[in-house]
Order: C-alpha cells, then sequence, then structure tokens
C-alpha cells in the first residue's frame, strides 16, 4: 500500500505503483483538473519520479510506444520510462523526474530563449533520424495501427485535413478566406507526394521543453501526441504559436534541425499551416475558448496574403 497517498490516484492502481518503485508518497499535483491527462511527482527511495494517468487510452498507447522506440532519439533529455499500468478502467506509466520549468514559463533573455530553441531544432533533426515506419498514423503500444493507418502521406493528410475541415464547415465558424483557404489546401495535399513516415511529435513547443535556472535544456517531455507522419506536421504549432514571438527563436531552430521547411517545402509548410489554423477555430468555437479562435486567425490572416495560384 502506498503511503501518504491522495484521493485522486485511483486505489486500484496503487499496488502497481508500489510493485515498480516500493511505497511512495505523493509530493505534488500538476494537474488537480486537468481533463486528459492526471500528473503526479511521487518520491520512493529518495528518488523522484511522475506518474502520469490518461483518461483517454488512445492518448496512452502511443505515449507508451514513444518512450520504448522513439524517445532515445531525444536522450539524454527524455525522461526514462520506470513502468506502465494497464487496467481495465486506467492506464498510466510512471517515469523519472526530469528537474526543470518549461520555456514558456521562463523569463530569461533572448539570446538564451534561441539557444535553447536551436537545442530543440537539433534533437527535432535526431528524432527524424529514427527509422522509418511502413504506414502513416497512430501507433498502439505494442507497434499496430490504433486507429486508421495509411498507406502513402498524399491519403494520410487528406484525410487528417478532411476531418478537421468538415468539423469547421458543420460549425460554420470559418470566414471566406478561410474557406477559400482550406479548398486551396484540398485541392493541392498532393505537395506531400514522395513523403516517408517519420515519427512527428505535434506537442512539440516551449510548453514541453524544460530549462532549469541558467536557462539551460534539460528535458523534454509528453510524447502522448506521436505518430507516424510527415515530418512538417511536427512544427505546425510552432509556425502557428511560438514563431511568431520572435524571428530569432524560428530561424535559432532551423539552425539546429538543419534546414529550413519554409525554404525547401514551401507548399508543404503552408498546407500544414492552414490545418492547425482551420482546426484551432473550430476547437475554438466548439469549447468557446477565443484565444484558440484568436491564434487561428492570426495565422490565416499571415497566409491569406500569399494565397499561391
Amino acid at each position: 500500500m502506498a503511503t501518504d497517498s491522495i484521493p485522486e490516484i485511483p486505489h486500484s492502481v496503487e499496488s502497481k505503483i508500489t510493485a515498480m518503485i516500493g511505497p511512495y508518497k505523493v509530493m505534488d499535483n500538476y494537474r488537480a483538473q486537468g481533463a486528459r491527462t492526471g500528473v503526479w511527482k511521487i518520491i520512493a527511495r529518495a528518488q523522484s519520479f511522475i506518474l502520469k494517468l490518461h483518461h483517454q487510452k488512445r492518448k496512452w498507447h502511443p505515449e507508451v510506444y514513444a518512450y520504448t522506440h522513439w524517445a532515445k532519439a531525444y536522450a539524454p533529455f527524455a525522461p526514462e520510462l520506470v513502468g506502465v499500468i494497464e487496467n481495465e478502467d486506467t492506464q498510466g506509466i510512471v517515469t523519472t523526474l526530469m528537474p526543470g520549468i518549461p520555456l514558456r514559463e521562463m523569463h530569461i533573455p533572448d539570446k538564451k530563449i534561441a539557444e535553447v530553441y536551436c537545442q530543440a531544432g537539433q534533437l527535432a533533426s535526431s528524432l527524424h533520424r529514427c527509422q522509418p515506419g511502413e504506414w502513416f498514423g497512430i501507433p498502439d503500444c505494442r507497434g499496430f495501427p490504433l486507429q486508421d493507418s495509411y498507406p502513402d502521406p498524399v491519403t494520410a493528410m487528406r484525410a487528417d485535413f478532411e476531418k478537421r475541415y468538415s468539423k469547421a464547415i458543420n460549425l460554420q465558424c470559418l470566414e471566406k478566406t478561410e474557406i477559400a483557404l482550406g479548398e486551396w489546401a484540398l485541392r493541392n495535399m498532393n505537395v506531400y507526394a514522395g513523403e516517408v513516415p517519420l515519427p512527428i511529435n505535434q506537442d512539440y513547443s516551449p510548453g514541453n521543453w524544460l530549462v532549469n535556472e541558467q536557462g539551460k535544456l534539460v528535458g523534454v517531455i509528453d510524447f502522448e501526441c506521436m505518430a507516424w507522419g510527415v515530418r512538417v506536421d511536427s512544427f505546425a504549432l510552432l509556425w502557428e504559436r511560438y514563431f511568431p514571438e520572435n524571428l530569432l527563436y524560428q530561424e535559432a531552430f532551423w539552425e539546429g534541425y538543419g534546414i529550413d521547411p519554409r525554404k525547401d517545402l514551401p507548399l508543404q509548410v503552408f498546407n500544414v499551416c492552414i490545418k492547425i489554423a482551420i482546426a484551432d477555430i473550430a476547437l475554438g468555437t466548439q469549447f468557446k475558448d477565443e484565444r484558440s479562435i484568436l491564434l487561428g486567425r492570426q495565422l490565416i490572416r499571415r497566409l491569406g496574403s500569399s494565397l499561391p495560384a
């Protein structure tokens, strides 16, 4: 039995946690109101761990697969997987703790931030040098397709775009310019032809890059949004929410990554940015989240003046 356990951790997993690490004590609850996950800092044998419980099994599966197959690309900055919890009603993971603060919460000089972006770009490049997959889609914890899988990038990206675009159309939340961009994207899915399935992390951003008090990168966390995908799909969140803050950050990231997709794959970049913008407008409309709508519309405005033929 765990010592000093708190009610938020289901009793059904306490014995499994104890079997992994011994009697433990809860030190902190990082997501007391978390809709998708519960995250706790726990301590056992004078060592700190993270317990992460998923409310959605479809997010647990790719995270487990990522820890066992892809996280090594982030070494030494990724936590180590200690154990996996898979009950009928509860699933989660226990990992080592990466001490640090998310970069987006730190107030440090731009030069220091740019250095972290550059290093993050290097780690993204390391991930994309992993062995390519055989299909596009989300893996389950054993590496089989969790949901729909696709043999080619054009079909995969079209299916993903259509799902998000149809939702926005049904919500009647798009303006004329946004619809025009959406229709352009659908007509031009062939820009992805020839891409191979690479491990991508669609939540790779300063919210999941941990730094120490000196502003040095010390960790990369949260792998639940990983999949076999097209490389540029890794960066949509950065183009929408983070690169516009300071062009220095963007240049530093691509310096670390080794190539700049805006120069080498401009139509893919344009297409994937349309997708995340429309998705956020729809998401914001559905859940009355004005910030998501604003971020999507700001990205649309940056794109709208340069609509390709």
